[in-house]
């Protein structure tokens, strides 16, 4: 059975000292207003980081807190105006949530150990959230029910963070050996998503952790005869006519041995066994 996943908060904290979105909404509205606003937060941080305003919810809304669901639409526009809400989101999906709301949720929840987040209405940059993280290109209309195990459209953020990691790898790669090489190398998005691929493929099937390919990377362009060897990440995958090894493999002998020469004295019964402890 599938476990569920807690997506909900069970508090939410009010500062003794409100900002001036809350001000101008009491301003606007009065206390009714204020109270409206406390009241869709509950709504929302209840939960989790946003809520599905549609028709029947806002009707229940106002039959719980005795409002009428006129004057109800009038303040959520103006928390709108004022920015307390996502403007786009909410005329899009009908969803109250808001960049601040989204990064309230993410304090209170960096201590769980997955909290799954849904892609489509997601405020925040991948660099500003926590490692806990579950995006999910979930169906919008399922925002307010209870989301158990998800399958596999699941993404956790620390692939997305390695994806970006090592886009910046293959960049900084061919930003330098076109500063070495400019004539014979050549920068474009072609290149760079080539070389991505070739990277993810040496972590998923060739099993090398990315830390120890960064630092071949490092070795090949610092010295004088690999340099010139692997101007393009693209042959990093293939194999040696001189002993079976992939290119990618002799540079991480010849990194360890400081000495080009060596590279040919390693068959693929003792490279094996090097490279065993190299990926442990």
């Amino acid at each position: 059975m599938s476990r569920t996943i807690k997506t909900g908060l069970d508090y939410f904290p009010l500062d003794t000292a409100l900002d001036e979105k809350f001000e101008m909404i009491e301003a606007e509205h009065g206390l009714i207003g204020f109270a409206i606003i406390i009241k869709l937060f509950q709504e929302i941080y209840k939960n989790g980081y946003c809520c599905n305003f549609d028709k029947r919810r806002k009707l229940l809304f106002c039959k719980r807190n005795g409002v009428d669901i006129n004057n109800l639409n009038v303040i959520i526009n103006s928390a709108i105006e004022w920015n307390m809400f996502a403007g786009d989101i909410y005329n899009k999906y009908g969803i109250l949530t808001s960049t601040g709301i989204q990064k309230q949720f993410l304090k209170i929840t960096e201590r769980r150990k997955e909290v799954i987040i849904n892609k489509e209405i997601w405020l925040i940059n991948n660099n500003e959230i926590n490692e806990n993280i579950i995006f999910i290109n979930g169906h919008i209309n399922s925002i307010n029910t209870n989301t158990g195990t998800q399958s596999k459209s699941k993404v956790k953020l620390k692939e997305i963070k390695d994806k970006e990691k090592i886009k910046h790898i293959v960049t900084e790669f061919y930003n330098y050996q076109h500063s070495v090489f400019s004539d014979l190398v050549k920068i474009d998005d072609k290149k760079i998503n080539k070389g991505i691929e070739i990277i993810d493929k040496l972590i998923r099937i060739d099993n090398f952790k990315l830390d120890k390919i960064t630092e071949v990377l490092q070795f090949i362009v610092h010295d004088d005869f690999w340099g010139k060897q692997v101007l393009s990440l693209n042959g990093l995958r293939n194999k040696s006519k001189t002993n079976e090894n992939i290119k990618f493999v002799n540079a991480l002998l010849a990194s360890k041995s400081n000495k080009q020469s060596s590279v040919t004295d390693y068959n693929k019964l003792q490279a094996e066994r090097f490279l065993k402890n190299e990926k442990e």
